[in-house]
């Protein structure tokens, strides 16, 4: 593993070369559309792909926020649950299905129905049936809602009215995760990523959170990050960073890593002592 992790560095320091970056972009964008390779790089190496121009292209070189991918390696364990809210074409999916393996099971909820579809294709092309595609979005409530969307870029949707004349405006589904989690497996570990609907799916997973699901929240920006921390410390969680590290104002952090201490009883007494959920 350590080769593939290294390389995805290097990809990554090559991408941020001032002329070599671009260079190396351009070259990137000349693959067949519709092509399948193997994942090269990263914590998904050797995990199977297929290019699309409208997803980005760390996705198939593997070093797609490799700090996030490592962050999934230390927290997940075979025969875990994932939710992977806002899995858009599902490179997070199958590197949790990787993870947690056939014992485990991974909910990959994704309402743009081209990433969807590409979703459904990555899961098949590595063979992880025990990974399922949700293709509903999620918030505070049940709803059908509108979403909107460029359907030219990797698709970053969000709620409300198109805003110009390229987006595209569809009607979906939105469930919250509490109401999902009823007839399905409780999530072990939660990653959120919902370009600025953050606050409203934890507001819709109260049941899900005093659970003690670790969440994964990719935040952006105050102050809907600031409402999602003080929701999530309301409900006794401490923040680290995607290393495992404390932080201090995690609201300023692009991710972070939510845990909830849990009580639990020595094996020698039945004094109550805290340990930290890993």
């Amino acid at each position: 593993m350590i080769a593939p992790i290294l390389r995805s560095r290097l990809i990554e320091a090559c991408g941020r070369a001032p002329v070599l970056g671009p260079m190396l972009r351009a070259r990137a964008r000349e693959f067949d559309e519709g092509s399948v390779v193997t994942i090269r790089s990263g914590v998904a190496a050797g995990l199977r792909w297929r290019r699309y121009q409208r997803f980005v292209n760390a996705y198939w070189l593997g070093n797609y926020e490799l700090d996030v991918q490592l962050a999934l390696r230390r927290l997940l364990r075979v025969g875990d649950v994932f939710y992977d809210v806002g899995a858009n074409a599902g490179f997070f999916t199958i590197l949790a299905g990787r993870l947690v393996g056939p014992r485990g099971k991974v909910f990959a909820f994704e309402p743009v129905p081209e990433s969807a579809e590409a979703l459904r294709e990555h899961v098949a092309l590595n063979g992880f049936s025990w990974c399922e595609v949700v293709p509903f979005a999620v918030g505070a409530r049940r709803a059908t809602r509108t979403l909107s969307y460029e359907p030219e870029i990797a698709p970053m949707a969000r709620f409300g009215k198109k805003r110009t004349a390229s987006e595209l405006e569809i009607n979906v589904e939105v469930v919250t995760l509490d109401d999902f989690a009823v007839g399905h497996s409780a999530p072990s570990l939660t990653k959120v990523d919902v370009e600025g609907a953050e606050v409203e799916v934890l507001e819709g997973a109260a049941s899900t959170i005093e659970h003690g699901t670790v969440v994964l929240l990719e935040l952006h920006g105050t102050p809907i990050a600031g409402d999602a921390i003080r929701l999530l410390g309301r409900a006794g969680y401490e923040f680290q960073g995607l290393d495992g590290s404390p932080v201090g104002g995690p609201e300023q952090r692009t991710h972070v890593v939510a845990i909830r201490p849990v009580v639990r009883t020595l094996d020698t007494g039945t004094t109550p002592v805290i340990r930290s959920q890993s």
